[in-house]
């Protein structure tokens, strides 16, 4: 267990989550933002002590912002695999069926 007090701990915890969430939301907002997602990397600590009352507050409005982001993100991976999907249907509509395989530089 941590040597830490309960509450910083748990703050130190929340700050990353929220840090985390934060990357998430720009990277919606911007997608073209050349950060790195390294929220994936995350993985659940075990020895944290009992969450204490002073961060439930805070704990439980970052689940509920955490949750909203995750709709977001599914709503936009959506998105995208209908656009690929629309691309798709547009190269094989125009596509050139008799098209060379490859080019013969030495003819």
């Amino acid at each position: 267990m941590t040597t830490q007090s309960p509450h910083r701990a748990w703050t130190q915890v929340l700050d990353e989550l929220e840090r985390d969430l934060n990357l998430a939301l720009a990277q919606l907002a911007d997608p073209d933002t050349d950060s790195p997602m390294d929220a994936l990397a995350w993985t659940p600590l075990n020895d944290m002590p009992p969450m204490p009352p002073s961060v439930e507050e805070r704990a439980m409005t970052l689940l509920n912002n955490q949750r909203e982001v995750a709709a977001m993100l599914s709503a936009r991976m959506r998105e995208t695999r209908a656009q690929a999907g629309y691309a798709d249907q547009v190269d094989r509509a125009t596509r050139d069926h008799a098209r060379p395989l490859y080019v013969d530089t030495h003819a």
